[in-house]
């Protein structure tokens, strides 16, 4: 290392100067106490460190002089095998870290004992692996390593020999052999005095938040929270905190859609050994939680601009209550909004907003910082729409369907009387522009009428038109299948609709009726059982009057 600093001589940056500066004074004083003293460093430093009687005393304390002092603590961080293992990207790592471990406690007997671990671990997954199989293995490998003149069987080997006796060539099994017998699951542990100062955090958040139950098990703990008490809402920022830094601690199940926005939180809590080592790696971004959740949001906002991420981070953030970390985030989503022209992401970014604004109020945030955004949103995506439903695809046209009933959810919920007038303008356009998808003009058509700007009259013609003028059969399915979304009531209590719709299947010829029956069936599968009894009744019914 001496003769690569030589040889490039180039200029050390100030930091480095520094450091090099202050280690060669951390080993004069340890000089002082000791004759013999070990240094352990970065390669790079060793050649400045080693010839120490090369630099003045007073020199390196010029150096380091006005530099003022912090407070610092010195801690240990627990590793893993995984972590040590050089497939998973340790560049420094080793092959076999389990498989070591067993050669530095009884390197004779190693192959022996771990063909027996390897035959437990197939019997635990329901696996044959007789006695006999097991002493097969292990002369095979002690074979194999005979042939290759070494003293004892190694990696190469016991793989060899294991795929061919114990997993009968399936490879797949030699997989779960391999994470456990030669990569190991273990993980190291830390005295919890010297924790790490974002452990240290992590559980006076927990005490505070009375999670330590869940804490102090490996087990599954369910747990409901009623984010109108302080405490559950103390439990509710932890966690989704925790998830944002890449720590699942807990999952959130999925609240049904009469819950949503609900003052009810329900989680599934499973603390794994894992965390703790992605406990430490958060640690770069700060001592406490809320420190490094806010700084880690702001780095992953300023690293993407792709708008359906940027949105779904600002709703972990406010479940968080990150008040910090909000405006520079929503720079970045005002940003991005500003340069984008897909309607499909705007539409996707406003459902999850307006949630915000409609609920923000029952987490204690204030809805009305995105307010301005969702403001800007909606109209881009009244002005865009219509254009994005004509000449597409099939698949895209499933994809925007989805994304319209959304959308339309949305506005509902907003209960804004001016972004709901453009949007019931856009939805008009879109079933009055000629190239429109029919999924999309159907879905449009039935909108329309359940907010009462289309009468039965009126959607009676639409229905006539889309069956009776339409290139082909399957245009008229799909737009009977944008139009019956959601409920069949419709149908059932309007005659005349049924009579139109009865008449157009009655007069397909049998090879429209074949290639019609499967998308029809796709259409009338949403209904519930009783809508499909009273249609089949209907259908019944009228079978009696024309016999």
């Amino acid at each position: 290392m001496a003769a690569l600093r030589n040889e490039l001589q180039r200029p050390e940056t100030m930091q480095t100067l520094l450091r090099e500066a202050y280690m060669r004074n951390a080993i004069r004083k340890a000089k002082e106490n000791f004759e013999r003293i070990a240094v352990v460093c970065g390669a790079w430093h060793a050649p400045v460190l080693h010839r120490l009687d090369d630099f003045k005393k007073s020199e390196d304390n010029k150096v380091l002089r006005g530099i003022g002092k912090v407070k610092t603590a010195v801690t240990w961080a627990p590793w893993s095998y995984e972590r040590l293992a050089f497939r998973n990207g340790y560049g420094a790592g080793v092959i076999s870290p389990a498989w070591y471990e067993l050669l530095f406690q009884n390197r004779i007997e190693a192959t022996t004992v771990w063909f027996s671990k390897a035959a437990l671990l197939l019997r635990k997954e329901r696996i044959d692996a007789s006695s006999a199989e097991v002493i097969e293995a292990i002369r095979l490998a002690n074979t194999l390593a005979t042939m290759r003149e070494r003293s004892i069987a190694g990696q190469d080997e016991l793989q060899e020999a294991a795929i061919t006796v114990l997993c009968k060539g399936d490879e797949i099994l030699m997989e779960l052999i391999e994470n456990e017998l030669i990569i190991g699951d273990k993980v190291g542990e830390v005295p919890s005095n010297i924790a790490p100062p974002l452990q240290q955090d992590l559980e006076k958040n927990i005490k505070s938040a009375r999670l330590n139950k869940a804490y102090q098990t490996s087990a599954l703990v369910k747990k409901d929270l009623d984010l109108r008490n302080e405490t559950h809402l103390s439990a509710s920022r932890l966690l989704h905190r925790l998830r944002i830094l890449g720590i699942p601690w807990g999952h959130l199940q999925e609240a049904s859609q009469y819950q949503k926005g609900s003052f009810k939180e329900s989680w599934e809590l499973k603390w794994e050994s894992e965390f703790i080592l992605r406990l430490i790696e958060a640690g770069m971004w700060g001592n406490t939680i809320a420190e490094a959740t806010k700084n880690f949001v702001i780095y992953k906002a300023n690293e993407t601009d792709q708008l359906s991420e940027l949105t779904a981070l600002t709703g972990e953030v406010l479940l968080a209550d990150l008040p910090e970390a909000v405006e520079p985030l929503l720079q970045r989503l005002r940003d991005a909004v500003a340069v984008s022209n897909d309607v499909f992401y705007l539409m996707e970014a406003l459902e999850p907003l307006v949630r915000i604004i409609r609920y923000g109020n029952i987490r204690k945030t204030d809805g009305e910082i995105v307010r301005q955004l969702v403001d800007q949103l909606i109209p881009r995506i009244c002005i865009g729409l219509p254009n994005a439903c004509q000449n597409i695809d099939e698949d895209l046209a499933q994809e925007l369907f989805k994304s319209l009933i959304v959308t339309n959810q949305a506005l509902a919920l907003l209960a804004d009387d001016i972004h709901h007038s453009n949007w019931l303008f856009a939805l008009e356009k879109i079933i009055q522009e000629k190239n429109t998808n029919e999924l999309l003009r159907g879905a449009c058509t039935r909108l329309l009428f359940d907010k009462s700007k289309l009468s039965i009259a009126e959607v009676e013609k639409y229905l006539h038109y889309a069956l009776s003028s339409s290139e082909s059969v399957i245009n008229s399915v799909g737009w009977l299948e944008g139009f019956l979304h959601g409920s069949g009531l419709l149908l059932i209590h309007n005659q005349s609709l049924w009579q139109v719709l009865d008449d157009w299947v009655k007069d397909l010829d049998p090879d429209n009726f074949e290639q019609t029956l499967p998308l029809l069936r796709r259409a009338f599968a949403q209904f519930t059982a009783g809508e499909r009894e009273k249609m089949l009744q209907l259908a019944l019914d009228h079978r009696k009057v024309l016999n």
